[in-house]
């Protein structure tokens, strides 16, 4: 699982050259057990599509990103474990709490 600070994260999901790919991007909390219950089917996740090149993975630590519940955030994360599929700089999907692993791989491919 890649982890990334939230700046550095911004940079990669806003970079032009990346407006084709698929970022599937998950927002955690250090010691919540939410957080700590999905991170196993995140992982899963990652490990499926880390030799897919249109599809990349990141994970945000959300107390680092310092834009947990801030409403002038254009992410709006007010609740963690969320997740977000982001395409061309727009989401496309947003999950919070708990998600099967199968839905949200489709959620994924349905963007491929």
């Amino acid at each position: 699982m890649k982890q990334l600070n939230w700046d550095e994260a911004q940079h990669i999901i806003s970079d032009k050259k990346n407006k084709n790919k698929v970022f599937f991007v998950v927002f955690t909390m250090h010691n919540q057990f939410e957080s700590a219950v999905m991170e196993y089917i995140y992982d899963e996740i990652f490990q499926d599509f880390k030799n897919e090149g249109n599809v990349k993975c990141i994970q945000i630590d959300i107390d680092e990103a310092k834009i947990y519940q801030d409403l002038n955030d254009k992410y709006h994360i007010l609740s963690v474990p969320i997740f977000l599929i982001i395409q061309n700089n727009q989401i496309k999907k947003r999950g919070i709490g708990f998600y099967p692993k199968e839905i949200i791989v489709d959620f994924i491919e349905e963007h491929l």
